[in-house]
């Protein structure tokens, strides 16, 4: 379990460790660009992790059934121009299911780990109060304990693809709100199958 943690902070809890460090300076972030010239965003986020698709089997005879679960992480952003940036996002997910057994109907974790690199166009002039962007790119994922059976862990390639909400706060600082779509196979007792879980989430973001 402590290594677990251990992996789940490295990937997610350094990009919001990132966000935090720029707390302390927050006058200096708003003065050094007007909007228009920011080209890092820094956010954290939490939300949650819906799944599309929710049969599979667990120790081959254990009906299950994937739930909505929490999620948390950071983003990274870089914009190399006013309309085109590249974006870092590491998360991490309890990805849930129930299953029955003898005793009855009871949930687990599967532990989820992701990573995601994206290219994103801003839709909308970066001084606008609201803003919007679109993306898309590669994603990958770490289950530590899979539905299939708690014993295995898997990794797995896939693509994300999403559009984020941005409402200005004050200065440097704004709301952030993103739909994403995680699409990728995956064997959860039944073979080899499409999977497309859908996160919502939402967070502060800091750019400078």
């Amino acid at each position: 379990m402590k290594r677990q943690l251990h992996r789940v902070w490295s990937v997610s809890g350094s990009l919001m460790a990132v966000s935090f460090l720029a707390l302390p300076a927050p006058a200096a972030a708003q003065k050094a660009a007007p909007d228009n010239q920011r080209k890092i965003e820094l956010a954290g986020f939490g939300g949650w992790n819906l799944p599309g698709q929710r049969g599979g089997v667990e120790l081959l005879d254990r009906p299950a059934h994937r739930l909505g679960s929490i999620t948390w992480g950071g983003r990274f952003t870089y914009w190399a121009t006013r309309t085109w940036g590249v974006e870092i996002t590491g998360g991490y997910s309890t990805a849930r299911f129930s299953r029955v057994v003898p005793a009855g109907r009871f949930p687990r974790s599967t532990d989820e780990i992701f990573g995601a690199g994206k290219a994103v166009l801003n839709l909308t002039p970066r001084s606008s109060r609201l803003g919007l962007q679109i993306g898309g790119g590669l994603l990958g994922l770490h289950i530590d304990k899979t539905l299939a059976d708690p014993a295995v862990s898997t990794t797995k390639i896939g693509a994300i693809g999403g559009g984020t909400v941005h409402v200005k706060l004050m200065g440097a600082w704004s709301l952030r709100g993103d739909a994403e779509a995680h699409l990728y196979s995956m064997d959860n007792g039944q073979g080899s199958k499409f999977q497309s879980d859908f996160f919502l989430t939402g967070g502060i973001a800091l750019a400078f």
